[in-house]
């Protein structure tokens, strides 16, 4: 810990960027698992088409390793699979 205590300022802007880089991953890692959990059996419409047909178009890693690098915040997991979730939901009432 002393070892921050001695930072310059840029060494911490970039400290405070790998880490948030690291969560991005950890974020791609949990959006994968999602992916392919729900991707199994999600589906839209009345033919039952795939709501995302490739797994960036749920998650777009380099999209999220961009927003980092330029100081942007990117999307929650949560707010995704609550979309799907509420689209899902709707569709069923939809169709009864």
């Amino acid at each position: 810990m002393a070892q921050v205590d001695r930072l310059e300022l840029p060494e911490y802007e970039l400290l405070m960027k790998a880490a948030a880089l690291r969560r991005v991953d950890e974020e791609y890692r949990t959006h994968e698992q999602a992916y392919l959990t729900v991707a199994a059996k999600a589906t839209k419409g009345k033919k039952g088409r795939p709501v995302y047909k490739t797994f960036k178009s749920f998650f777009d890693y380099d999209a999220a390793v961009e927003k980092v690098r330029n100081g942007e915040k990117h999307h929650d997991v949560m707010q995704k699979v609550s979309a799907l979730l509420k689209r899902k939901k709707k569709e069923k009432e939809e169709n009864g």
